[in-house]
């Protein structure tokens, strides 16, 4: 009889840790049911007044700020060093081109002078110029470089 009347009874929460109800406080008693009431706090708290939160000031954001800069300034110093390279990159291949094209027009002359040499001999000079009426100069034709005619009447 004792079980079905404590499933009547009411059960409250305690107000504070310092006593709660238990069933050892029951065997205590021995057997005997305490009726429980309900205790209210003797205070009640006072409704708090709104306050308009005021933004603090994140101090990681100054961290932030900073770290996004410096990635933004070592970000553009990279792009100045890659387009200098490719200018300078640039700048050798033409280097390059104009040696190469150098080098042909040697070869070409090379070339064009083992033909010369090849096409005029000593002796066919000689007889064009016969033919042609030519001969040695005489004493009085010479006339040496940076100085007077030989023969020039002074």
């Amino acid at each position: 009889m004792a079980v079905v009347a404590r499933k009547n009874e009411e059960y409250y929460a305690p107000v504070t840790r310092v006593y709660s109800y238990s069933r050892a406080a029951e065997a205590t008693n021995h057997g005997a049911t305490a009726p429980r009431r309900h205790i209210e706090p003797e205070h009640k708290a006072l409704p708090q007044k709104k306050t308009h939160a005021v933004p603090k000031p994140n101090p990681r954001l100054g961290h932030r700020v900073a770290a996004v800069f410096g990635i933004s300034a070592v970000a553009a110093m990279l792009l100045f060093v890659v387009t200098r390279y490719s200018l300078i990159a640039e700048q050798y291949s033409q280097v390059n081109q104009l040696k190469e094209n150098i080098e042909e027009s040697n070869l070409n002359i090379a070339a064009l002078d083992v033909k010369l040499q090849c096409v005029i001999n000593l002796d066919d000079a000689r007889e064009a110029a016969k033919r042609a009426g030519m001969g040695y100069p005489d004493a009085d034709q010479i006339v040496k470089v940076g100085g007077a005619a030989a023969d020039s009447g002074e």
